[in-house]
């Protein structure tokens, strides 16, 4: 059966299984296989298969409810990166916002530039899913910029050429593609075609990976993912709910309030609590403003890609 067109009774299927996660990552490898996809197909990639996912969530929601709230939100957490940060000898790229759609097209590209994809599995952002939480777990500071430590390289797309990374233990944070994101509010990114946003992302992130000596294997990661909201993406959001999710949360994450438009949405099953937050379940939307988000609770936002890779 494919991926694309999952039948309620093949999601019925996961609440028997072992690890619902896992199995869930595998049916989302599925969906956004890469194989085949060139430069002049990425385009339709990005569109053809966010479409699939949005009917994969959905059907999801529908039959097995509780599985965001459930199942994944006690996993996401961001100890697999901790864990690695632990080990004497490590190598880290961190590319912001990276998600599994870019993941599966670098599992793909990458042995082209010579470089062996060894493993491909998931980890966990914070929560809520932002670069903020993220930082604060592993440095103590609110932006990868403000990380003050010899083993810890941020990368802009503008800087100059990387040195040499030689380091026992390394993480290289680069920008791309977060900084697509962040323009989001300026009406810039909404015009910018996701091939365009991908392929200077992957420019950046091998410019990272040529510098980085003495190391066998390289693990690339990132903080969170994020939500594509292009016309047609969203699930239903019925007014007053529309509105309400602009009046309470204003972002797909906001501090806990108790007032009527908050319980309403609750009710409906839009939101969710979490500690002191509220968080946007799901790909309910209110108008938060740009097209990619992130912060909520969603299966692209909070499973981040580990790609282990070994240079050829």
């Amino acid at each position: 059966m494919s991926t694309s067109n999952l039948s309620a009774a093949r999601i019925a299927e996961l609440v028997k299984s072992d690890d619902p996660v896992a199995t869930l990552f595998h049916w989302l490898v599925e969906l956004w296989d890469a194989e085949g996809v060139d430069d002049a197909l990425l385009n339709d990639y990005y569109d053809e298969r966010e479409k699939s996912t949005r009917h994969l969530t959905w059907t999801l929601d529908q039959v097995y409810g509780e599985f965001l709230t459930g199942v994944l939100l006690p996993q996401v957490d961001s100890r697999q990166v901790a864990e690695l940060l632990a080990q004497p000898r490590h190598a880290l790229v961190l590319m912001d916002s990276l998600s599994l759609r870019e993941a599966s097209l670098l599992k793909q590209r990458l042995p082209a530039h010579g470089y062996e994809v060894l493993a491909f599995d998931y980890a966990f952002s914070e929560i809520p899913s932002d670069t903020e939480a993220f930082c604060q777990r592993h440095w103590g500071v609110s932006a990868p910029s403000a990380v003050n430590d010899p083993r810890f390289v941020y990368v802009r797309a503008d800087a100059p050429p990387l040195d040499e990374l030689r380091r026992e233990q390394l993480v290289v944070w680069g920008t791309y593609p977060d900084w697509f994101w962040r323009h989001a509010h300026s009406g810039k990114t909404e015009h910018i075609p996701p091939d365009e946003i991908y392929l200077k992302t992957e420019a950046l992130l091998l410019s990272i990976l040529e510098r980085i000596r003495g190391h066998d294997e390289i693990v690339i990661s990132s903080d969170h993912g994020y939500l594509a909201l292009k016309a047609g993406m969203a699930w239903s959001t019925p007014q007053p709910y529309y509105g309400y999710l602009k009046a309470v949360m204003g972002t797909r994450a906001a501090p806990i309030s108790d007032s009527k438009e908050a319980r309403a949405l609750l009710e409906r099953d839009m939101i969710v609590v979490h500690e002191d937050h509220f968080l946007v379940k799901g790909r309910y939307t209110g108008d938060f403003g740009g097209v990619y988000l992130h912060r909520g609770l969603w299966l692209m936002e909070c499973l981040t890609p580990w790609l282990v890779v070994r240079c050829g």
